[in-house]
């Protein structure tokens, strides 16, 4: 089997949906199953990558797509990407499925299709969702999502919003939970450690809070939350926020 993949995200590593793609490339590529090859589609393919570029067997072929879209801007190349270029390169690959592995899928497909919805707080939330660009693409992808032969998503909290807000029936979504990268935890090297709590000023015991600081991420309510913990706790517990702040 041929199986394609939205691979646009190996364009962003650094960030959540690069880091799931990167891992989950590598995940299938420890499986077993030699019948299966995989056909990587992307409007174009970063060789530099800021964090690191997946190392994958021959089981998986990068097919780079160059839009004349481009010159436009990034999201109008991407809406074309997703909707148009990603089914004439399948189509030209001559894959059997199509898994997107972040929200979105195409309208229409020739091939059975799969996509991973994370999460919609971009499409509930009203600091997202008042812009006029934020409806006309939920418009989109949530027409997307309601032809897909399958929904996978990681919690089932967010499996229950994904039934409420597209109107899904439960049975269509699955729920695949996220993994821990094994090459950072547990840190072993009791060196390291040390040099890291001396550095930081961090105590034996601690929270760690390592999401990002957009404002979906809700750290002020974090901190809030925080602050609102008896005091025995809060000396015996440090909250460690880690990340770049911009």
């Amino acid at each position: 089997m041929r199986i394609g993949i939205n691979a646009l995200f190996l364009q962003k590593p650094a960030t959540g949906m690069g880091q799931h793609l990167l891992h989950l490339l590598e995940g299938l590529d420890s499986l077993d199953e030699k019948d299966q090859q995989y056909v990587l589609l992307a409007p174009r393919f970063r060789r530099a990558y800021t964090v690191r570029a997946p190392q994958l067997s021959d089981r998986f072929r990068e097919v780079e797509v160059v839009s004349a879209l481009a010159r436009l801007g990034e999201n109008v190349e991407q809406v074309w990407w997703e909707q148009v270029g990603i089914v004439r390169a399948g189509t030209r690959e001559h894959i059997d499925l199509l898994h997107c592995p972040y929200w979105t899928n195409p309208l229409w497909s020739p091939w059975p299709t799969i996509v991973t919805i994370h999460d919609v707080i971009q499409f509930v939330l009203p600091e997202y969702a008042w812009r006029k660009i934020s409806r006309v693409y939920f418009s989109i992808v949530s027409r997307s999502a309601r032809r897909a032969d399958a929904i996978i998503t990681v919690s089932e909290r967010s499996k229950h919003d994904i039934v409420k807000l597209l109107r899904l029936s439960p049975d269509r979504i699955h729920v695949i939970s996220n993994a821990v990268d094994d090459s950072l935890f547990p840190v072993r090297d009791p060196w390291l450690l040390q040099g890291v709590r001396e550095r930081y000023a961090i105590g034996p015991r601690f929270v760690l809070y390592f999401g990002g600081f957009d404002m979906r991420k809700n750290v002020p309510r974090l901190i809030e939350g925080y602050s609102r913990l008896p005091e025995a706790l809060r000396r015996e517990y440090q909250l460690v926020i880690a990340g770049r702040y911009q």
